[in-house]
């Protein structure tokens, strides 16, 4: 609480007191007489020093000082919490890492493509050297890369500086290999930036001789159903007249189509569970099941192609008076 110091006694007064108290409360001298009376004034009585009050000095300047600052800051930090402190943090930008894989093959993860180094031919043509490294405890069977190489700072969608396609032959395990190919571009060697400032964005493709020969039988064998499927719907559609012994044998051949895609459609749970074992499968195991992949990447088609014969076989059977089997029947409602 604020007060006033008498400047009579030296004492604390209150504010609302226009006066001091103690002041006040001491006994006046009296007045000198009005006509002339030599009659002395008493004199007043002396106040022992330990009655005397004490003066208090008013606040230090420093110590108004300190209590300002300390309260412009409860003040500063209290806006913070409410205010800029409120705000959520930012996220931090996603980082996007150099020369990584982009392809879907599921052994691109164990691959990397590094120690990029540019130079010439005598024809003049760019020629990239690069280490090709298996981070597997498996081997990878022979395969392709085709890699764009770019600036350490470009940006996904920004223009390749040269494009490159190699064969790499296969890589045990943990093994590294050096890669030489002719690159396309239409700048010189000394025009690239060094090798420091180059990144490879690469994709990788390829198998053994004998998954890429039962992948394209299993291409052919597709293409072959698509084009019987395509043969006897024109056939159908001339509206052909059956005998009794052709309604017998069309109506066996039409079981038997039924009794196929019905175990074909069985295929689907396990296909979706060979799907979802291969991404966590053992690096060594990958190469082996490549073509496991490819079938079940091919099973939507396959069964697409059968039902459609399967829908358009037993149509013309209705049309002409034919019993659908069974099978038939059961393949149609599981589709």
């Amino acid at each position: 609480m604020f007060t006033w110091i008498c400047p009579k006694c030296g004492g604390e007064v209150l504010p609302s007191q226009s006066e001091c108290p103690r002041c006040a409360a001491e006994p006046k001298a009296p007045e000198t007489l009005a006509h002339g009376d030599s009659a002395a004034r008493p004199a007043a009585r002396a106040v022992p020093a330990h009655e005397q009050p004490h003066p208090h000095p008013g606040m230090p300047a420093w110590l108004t000082v300190v209590l300002s600052v300390l309260a412009l800051a409860v003040v500063g930090g209290l806006g913070y919490k409410f205010g800029a402190g409120s705000k959520k943090p930012e996220a931090p930008p996603k980082q996007e890492f150099q020369g990584m894989a982009k392809s879907t093959n599921p052994l691109a993860k164990f691959v990397e493509v590094t120690g990029l180094r540019v130079s010439e031919d005598a024809q003049k043509n760019v020629v990239v050297k690069m280490v090709v490294v298996n981070h597997s405890t498996g081997d990878i069977p022979d395969m392709e890369i085709s890699a764009d190489i770019k600036p350490i700072i470009a940006k996904p969608g920004d223009e390749a500086l040269c494009s490159l396609a190699a064969k790499v032959p296969s890589l045990g395990p943990h093994e590294v290999r050096e890669i030489t190919a002719t690159a396309k571009t239409k700048m010189r060697a000394y025009e690239l930036p060094d090798w420091q400032f180059l990144k490879a964005d690469y994709e990788t493709g390829g198998g053994s001789s004998l998954e890429l020969e039962f992948e394209g039988n299993l291409e052919d064998a597709n293409k072959a159903v698509s084009a019987s499927t395509a043969a006897v719907s024109a056939e159908m559609a001339k509206g052909p007249k059956l005998d009794a012994k052709a309604k017998a044998t069309y109506q066996a051949g039409l079981a038997q189509l039924g009794h196929g895609l019905l175990r074909y459609i069985a295929l689907r749970g396990p296909a979706q569970s060979f799907s979802a074992g291969v991404k966590s499968a053992s690096p060594m195991m990958i190469p082996k099941l490549v073509t496991g992949v490819y079938i079940v990447g091919q099973l939507p088609s396959g069964v697409s192609n059968l039902a459609t014969s399967l829908q358009n076989a037993s149509a013309f059977a209705k049309s002409n008076d034919i019993p659908v089997p069974d099978d038939a029947t059961k393949a149609m409602a599981a589709l």
